[in-house]
């Protein structure tokens, strides 16, 4: 993955960053009752995990977000996007995600894929107004009691004939 324009990658001595970014979001999802996210998930671990596969990054020189990427063939998959409530409502996530797909045309991406809990209805949203489609839904394991997650897909070959 290259050229992800104000998107660089995250590394150890970001952590402590990553993990107050990650604090603030699953506050900003307790109080806005989304069960996407709970005490134990995601983690430091997890972080620190996607820092060794080089698949998390941070945006601009704030660090006000955060991702994680990874490729599998000719699909990206998006994970944990993270954007700290001080600047909730400013679009740094609908930006991020448009980075991400207009990136994914420079490198021949086929799909980009995401999952959303159903009850993350900002997300729901903004996948929906930038032309992510509803590819279908399951119920994670370990996290049955938080319902389904809601799988969507950016298929960027079919919007490429358009």
């Amino acid at each position: 993955m290259q050229n992800l324009a104000t998107l660089r990658p995250a590394y150890i001595k970001d952590l402590p960053i990553l993990v107050s970014l990650l604090q603030d979001a699953k506050e900003q999802m307790r109080s806005e009752n989304v069960t996407q996210w709970d005490d134990h998930y995601p983690n430091i671990a997890i972080l620190n995990k996607d820092i060794e596969n080089h698949s998390l990054y941070l945006l601009g020189p704030d660090n006000i977000a955060a991702i994680s990427i990874t490729q599998k063939g000719k699909d990206w998959h998006l994970h944990r996007l993270m954007v700290h409530s001080s600047v909730k409502g400013q679009g740094i996530a609908k930006r991020i995600l448009l980075n991400i797909i207009q990136n994914g045309y420079h490198n021949s991406v086929d799909n980009i894929w995401i999952s959303t809990n159903h009850s993350n209805l900002p997300m729901i949203h903004i996948l929906n107004s930038l032309g992510f489609c509803f590819s279908h839904k399951t119920k994670l394991f370990g996290r049955e009691k938080y319902g389904y997650f809601f799988i969507y897909t950016y298929n960027l070959k079919r919007k490429m004939l358009r």
